[in-house]
């Protein structure tokens, strides 16, 4: 049991037999004390499509008309408050759910969501796990391993050469269409300065900081590309569909790197709005601010899909 001074977020999804979904935001209690107590989030990515078609029992959760499932979620580290301050805060949650149907194909259901209303207090920023991102000239730092075979540690060390490739090729460019382009919009919608700035800025990060990463590959999830708790920089946490997908293009391995990179608070603090090149290219259409804050949007922009 979590004391009540933390912050653990708690998600109850609700199912109704007209295929709706009603998703509640709930907090412990009404007032945070001292962002220290929050704890760490990990942002995953995974392929929807790939899960529907595996068809494994242990990747779906079967919820059938008044059924419910209650989530916690630890938020330790994951927010800085200082520019806002304390007061009152509004919690929400991505609301994009998926049906698998008989067929196997993917219907979108977007819940109904009641926010979680809190009163933050005391400490408002948190550096417990923030570790300095390196600077641009550390070229000689190199990349480290956990857990990795000979094989595996090849396979990372080409996708963060075609990740950096990616990144390059995305920074070049930006700079070159500093007024927006196709791509540009294609990926990240609308073309405005701030959000330009965003991309630009993530992907001139990206070009060098994955070289000097730590990679782990202890996960087993045959379902996940990969992971990272975004406070803490620098460790990439590869799990069973990254071995199995191809080493370039658009859910490859490199432009996982590019993906799991800009969840980095460091590189731009990305979150998952949308999976997929469907959704990404209907959010950036929708809202652009969610596109270039959404990480599959960063990797499918930097292979030019």
């Amino acid at each position: 049991m979590f004391a009540a001074a933390a912050f653990v977020l708690s998600t109850a999804l609700l199912a109704s037999a007209d295929r709706s979904l009603s998703l509640k935001v709930a907090a412990p209690s009404a007032e945070i004390t001292d962002v220290d107590n929050f704890r760490v989030a990990a942002t995953v990515r995974y392929s929807p499509q790939a899960v529907a078609k595996a068809g494994r029992a242990e990747s779906f959760v079967e919820l059938k008309p008044g059924e419910s499932v209650t989530v916690e979620h630890d938020l330790a580290g994951v927010y800085n408050l200082t520019l806002t301050g304390a007061g009152a805060y509004t919690v929400d949650a991505a609301n994009l759910f998926r049906v698998v149907e008989a067929d196997s194909s993917l219907t979108d259901i977007y819940a109904d969501v009641v926010a979680a209303e809190v009163q933050v207090r005391g400490k408002l920023a948190s550096f417990k796990n923030v570790v300095a991102a390196p600077a641009a000239s550390r070229m000689g730092k190199r990349a480290t391993y956990s857990s990795c075979s000979s094989t595996r540690q090849t396979q990372i060390a080409s996708a963060i050469t075609s990740a950096a490739s990616y990144a390059t090729d995305s920074y070049s460019h930006l700079t070159s269409n500093p007024s927006g382009s196709t791509r540009y919009t294609r990926w990240f919608g609308t073309w405005s300065s701030s959000r330009y700035t965003l991309a630009l800025n993530s992907f001139s990060r990206l070009r060098t900081y994955p070289a000097g990463w730590a990679y782990d590959c202890t996960c087993t999830d045959a379902d996940t590309y990969a992971y990272v708790y975004p406070s803490r920089y620098g460790t990439v946490y590869l799990c069973g569909y990254f071995w199995n997908a191809p080493a370039t293009g658009a859910g490859s391995r490199a432009d996982t790197i590019i993906h799991e990179g800009t969840h980095f608070t460091q590189v731009l603090g990305t979150d998952d709005y949308a999976y997929g090149q469907s959704a990404c290219l209907s959010l950036a259409s929708s809202n652009p601010t969610n596109a270039v804050y959404n990480a599959d949007n960063h990797a499918f922009f930097s292979v030019n899909a």
